[in-house]
């Protein structure tokens, strides 16, 4: 496990380390590309264990990438990733 349990993209993005917040869920939204989710979900479990968020959630995902997410860590939120083709329809 990391020492610096807030890497650069969630210090930037959320503050959270050194605010004192607890945030009830910490929804982790368009995952970053290259990067595993095992590492993003392990540096969010820090967050939990560090008593900053309740509980971690994830967006447009597949259900192989949420099962390695769960294997690292509980998800207790997560919408499915759909395909481009159905969300051209939407914005029409």
């Amino acid at each position: 496990m990391r020492k610096d349990l807030c890497p650069p993209p969630i210090k930037a993005d959320s503050g959270i380390c050194q605010a004192r917040v607890l945030i009830d869920l910490y929804y982790a939204h368009r995952l970053e590309r290259g990067r595993p989710v095992e590492e993003i979900v392990d540096t969010l479990a820090g967050l939990f264990k560090a008593g900053k968020v309740r509980a971690i959630g994830l967006s447009e995902v597949s259900a192989e990438t949420f099962r390695s997410a769960a294997s690292v860590h509980p998800i207790a939120a997560a919408s499915e990733r759909y395909p481009e083709e159905e969300m051209k329809g939407l914005n029409a």
